[in-house]
């Protein structure tokens, strides 16, 4: 795909979100707003006014780029990055691939200043994106595309399942297991889906052990006998997933049966 074509597409995204912008920021008066927060582990950017109005935004954190470098990055070439911060953001990177678009896929790129604008006007328009925002730190600015709005009750509902504070991973989202689950040794582990930890759950993330099973199936049921001999206990999501990799390893099973 020649350059000419991508600058082409390029231009007219620009076009379109910058129209799309200004009926976003007067549709929501967001330069009314004082403050500003996001929550990266539940993808909710915060707006708040000083006479306590408030605006939620599902986001997606398409890149950064850096002053000092002149480079765009893009996030999900980010490693350090939350998935709930660069959720379908890989749909710009597939974008880029299927039109031959060098600059959707590849992770690093030289620009200038305006390389930022162009290339979140690109994600918003793959992600058919509200609006769109930055916000500076030290020598980066960090671009945000807004992909829908949240009722104070919805943003609530997320925030409440994100009320555990663990010592290795901060606040994050509540998780359930067992008294026997743990990381270092083997035990099994049962739950009522299949989770990802690349994938949002609606449901809470839930799980036991081999032994636990046994006496559930033998019960028929939780019921008091199987839910006394689980113990539940409240851990962290990213701990679950940790304790979940620990016990679904090929090698960890073959050396147990």
């Amino acid at each position: 795909m020649s350059v000419d074509t991508f600058e082409n597409f390029k231009d007219g995204c620009c076009q379109q979100i910058s129209a799309m912008q200004d009926a976003f920021g007067e549709s929501h008066d967001i330069n009314s707003y004082e403050n500003w927060f996001f929550y990266e582990n539940f993808g909710v950017f915060h707006f708040q006014s000083n006479d306590g109005r408030n605006l939620y935004f599902n986001y997606t954190l398409a890149g950064s780029f850096s002053t000092k470098t002149n480079t765009w990055k893009w996030s999900w070439d980010n490693e350090y990055l939350k998935e709930s911060e660069r959720r379908d953001i890989d749909k710009v990177r597939a974008y880029g691939l299927h039109n031959g678009y060098e600059q959707l896929s590849t992770g690093l790129i030289d620009g200038d200043e305006y390389t930022g604008w162009a290339m979140i006007s690109v994600a918003a328009k793959v992600l058919n994106a509200i609006g769109v925002y930055r916000f500076p730190e030290n020598h980066l600015f960090f671009y945000l595309i807004f992909t829908g709005v949240l009722r104070e009750e919805e943003y609530n509902a997320l925030k409440e399942k994100y009320t555990v504070t663990c010592r290795a991973h901060g606040a994050r989202r509540a998780a359930f297991v067992c008294k026997h689950l743990n990381g270092d040794t083997y035990t099994g582990f049962h739950e009522p889906f299949e989770s990802s930890s690349l994938i949002e759950a609606d449901d809470d993330y839930q799980a036991w052990c081999d032994k636990c099973e046994k006496v559930r199936l033998r019960e028929g049921e939780w019921n008091d006998v199987s839910e006394g001999f689980a113990n539940i206990r409240l851990i962290c999501d990213q701990c679950f997933f940790q304790i979940k990799a620990r016990n679904t390893r090929a090698d960890h099973q073959q050396n147990v049966n």
